[in-house]
C-alpha cells in the first residue's frame, strides 16, 4: 500500500508538470508570434488597429489563453468525472487531437526560434 502511495503521488506529480510545461510551451511561442506579427509591416493590414496592438503588446493573449487552457482542463475534468466513458470519448477525442496539433506547432516554431537566434543543440 505504501508503495502504491509513493508511485501515485510521484505520478501526480510529474502529470502536473507535463500540464504545467505545455502550457508554457503553447503561451510562449504564440505570445512571442503574435508580438512580432503585430510589428511587422507586412501584416499592418490585419493588425492595423492599435487598440489590438496595444492588447497582444501588454499581455492580452497571455489572459484569454490562460483562461481558454483552464476552461478546458476543468472540462476533462468534470467529464472524466461526470460523464458516460462511451459517450465522452468524442469530447476527449477532440480535445486531445487539438492538444496535440497546438503543442506540435508550439515546439517545432520554438526550436525554429532557437535555431535562427543560434542555439545549436
Amino acid at each position: 500500500m505504501l508503495f502504491f502511495m509513493i508511485y501515485y503521488l510521484t505520478n501526480q506529480l510529474f502529470t502536473f508538470t507535463l500540464v504545467g510545461s505545455y502550457y508554457l510551451t503553447i503561451l510562449t511561442f504564440f505570445n512571442d508570434l503574435f508580438t512580432k506579427y503585430i510589428h511587422d509591416d507586412d501584416y499592418t493590414i490585419y493588425f492595423g488597429n492599435a487598440t489590438l496592438g496595444e492588447y497582444f503588446e501588454n499581455g492580452g493573449f497571455a489572459i484569454v489563453f490562460s483562461y481558454f487552457y483552464l476552461g478546458l482542463l476543468m472540462f476533462v475534468v468534470l467529464l472524466s468525472i461526470g460523464g458516460v466513458l462511451d459517450q465522452s470519448m468524442y469530447y476527449f477525442r477532440t480535445i486531445a487531437t487539438f492538444l496535440a496539433f497546438v503543442t506540435i506547432g508550439s515546439l517545432v516554431g520554438l526550436g525554429a526560434f532557437l535555431y535562427r537566434q543560434g542555439f545549436y543543440g
